[in-house]
């Protein structure tokens, strides 16, 4: 795990893209469960949404669970929200996790 490391919330918020590769941690509070590997969370300390992409299906993690999350910057992410609207959000992949 040495080999993530922790990025300013505020750089992966406005320039995920120039971090795209980095292998960071960060961590957040869950707020949606998209589906067995793809969920949303709040970067600590920040309103800030993140989508995360991990390696394999977890477990036993809900909304409102905090979590540290290891991964790879993969830029940005856009997609509908349930309203319809598009939403972009800062996105790491082949991410892991621990409580």
């Amino acid at each position: 795990m040495a080999s993530y490391q922790i990025i300013d919330p505020r750089e992966l918020g406005s320039y995920a893209n120039q971090h795209i590769g980095e292998n960071v941690r960060v961590k957040i509070t869950i707020f949606n469960i998209v589906d067995g590997q793809d969920l949303q969370g709040l970067i600590d300390g920040t309103s800030d949404a993140i989508y995360i992409t991990t390696s394999a299906p977890f477990f036993h993690i809900y909304k409102g669970d905090v979590i540290t999350v290891y991964g790879t910057v993969s830029g940005v992410i856009s997609f509908p929200n349930s309203y319809g609207v598009t939403v972009t959000q800062p996105s790491i992949i082949n991410a892991f996790y621990t409580k």
